[in-house]
């Protein structure tokens, strides 16, 4: 059995943080993908994180709308990388483009698919180093 988390029914916080996957029992949600609105979903664990989520929801309003942004051949990783860096977090894009094209697997506005990258020793991500996560934040539209 498991329990299922909605971060888009919770009205007093906004989900800032990163999801890790892993078998907990605990399934995780969050509104994202713009316009589109979906609701994919990630069992594990959340660790929230502090941090500006304006420069992300700018550089990624509507993106992963109808497909991954690492599918997009317009889109640019490398800018989102940029904004990782300058918010702080030890993160960089997943650029490995899924075969399929559900909500769970893509990645975009709100759900951005992420590898742990150099965290500070002491960071509570230091464990994570080289791990896939999804850094999610409140869904934009």
């Amino acid at each position: 059995m498991s329990v299922l988390i909605d971060f888009a029914c919770l009205v007093r916080d906004e989900p800032r943080g990163l999801l890790v996957p892993g078998c907990t029992g605990f399934v995780f949600s969050n509104q994202c993908f713009g316009v589109a609105c979906a609701h994919p979903k990630l069992e594990g664990v959340y660790i929230p994180l502090s941090f500006d989520d304006e420069l992300l929801s700018t550089a990624l309003q509507d993106a992963g709308c109808w497909q991954s942004i690492t599918k997009d051949p317009v889109f640019n990783l490398d800018t989102v990388d940029v904004l990782l860096g300058e918010l702080g977090l030890p993160l960089v894009t997943d650029r490995l483009v899924p075969e399929d094209n559900s909500d769970d697997v893509r990645s975009g506005e709100a759900w951005l698919r992420v590898i742990v990258s150099n965290p500070p020793e002491n960071s509570v991500l230091a464990p994570l180093a080289g791990r896939k996560c999804v850094l999610i934040w409140c869904n934009g539209d």
